[in-house]
């Protein structure tokens, strides 16, 4: 998903969730729906994620065009609590690969295959959480590295 926290589901248990993401730039504007986000609890301090689904794509010089988007396999680790340490912080590595080449052809996902280790951080103050996010990806070994971060969110 777009944003992320440092918490998991818990052993055996799932938190499936589904979204619609947007996108617009000039000329151009795609669409994930749904946006399929399937996360499994491994123990209470890590998660297995699958994400992926079907993306749509209108180009002001094209018809619109469907099909499937980049897939994402993950593993999240907390590593630190709350309740022990004050904070709950976890490391989320990510790959990122394509299913179909047919969609990288056709502008519905990237090219490549492409890697991630974001942090997450979150502490409750007051009646609110706070989280923080930053991480870097790793194209290909050819391609500008880039780092990503956002700022706090309160929940």
């Amino acid at each position: 998903m777009i944003t992320d926290d440092p918490g998991t589901p818990g052993n055996g248990k799932w938190e499936n969730n589904l979204a619609i993401a947007f996108s617009h730039v000039p000329n151009e504007w795609s669409i994930d729906a749904p946006a399929i986000d399937l996360n499994y609890g491994w123990g209470d301090h890590i998660q297995l994620t699958l994400q992926g689904g079907p993306v749509l794509l209108k180009r002001s010089d094209h018809g619109l065009i469907g099909g499937v988007g980049g897939t994402e396999a993950a593993v999240k680790w907390r590593f630190l609590d709350e309740e022990k340490s004050g904070a709950d912080v976890s490391m989320f590595p990510r790959i990122i690969f394509n299913v179909l080449h047919s969609s990288v052809r056709r502008g519905l996902a990237e090219d490549g295959t492409r890697f991630q280790i974001p942090f997450q951080a979150a502490r409750n103050l007051a009646r609110s959480t706070w989280t923080w996010s930053l991480g870097r990806w790793s194209v290909r070994s050819d391609a500008v590295n880039s780092f990503t971060a956002s700022s706090p969110e309160r929940r």
